[in-house]
């Protein structure tokens, strides 16, 4: 589970945040495959990292999950870093409207549904 890089000087961090024609390139071309659909995104950013959630869905299966997908962009270059919500992300500000018509795919899953829940003051 470690990070994918490559030259990038399209934008700079900051600058990749505001810019949704940056933001739909990356998911074209790093994200999405023709196994995968992605359904909805929504992106979180501050001077570190973004974090950019994607609703996904196997097209053979129809199956549904969320991709959690870090994102940094320094000297030249961008990291990225994909996980999936059945690995139990630390990361929380997932629309949690999104898990509605779809059940989790194991512990790890439901935890973090629960987590993502308690972040926008849902209580579970």
């Amino acid at each position: 589970m470690g990070w994918t890089s490559k030259i990038y000087t399209a934008v700079d961090h900051n600058e990749f945040a505001k810019n949704n024609i940056c933001i739909s390139d990356f998911i074209e071309h790093e994200i999405s495959s023709h196994k995968y659909l992605v359904l909805k995104a929504a992106m979180f950013s501050d001077s570190e990292q973004h974090e950019l959630y994607l609703k996904m869905q196997n097209d053979e299966t129809k199956e549904k999950f969320v991709l959690v997908v870090l994102i940094c962009i320094r000297e030249g270059e961008i990291y990225w870093k994909e996980i999936e919500e059945s690995m139990g992300p630390s990361y929380y500000k997932c629309p949690i409207d999104w898990f509605e018509d779809y059940e989790p795919k194991g512990e790890y899953a439901a935890n973090w549904r629960k987590e993502c829940l308690r972040s926008h003051g849902v209580r579970t």
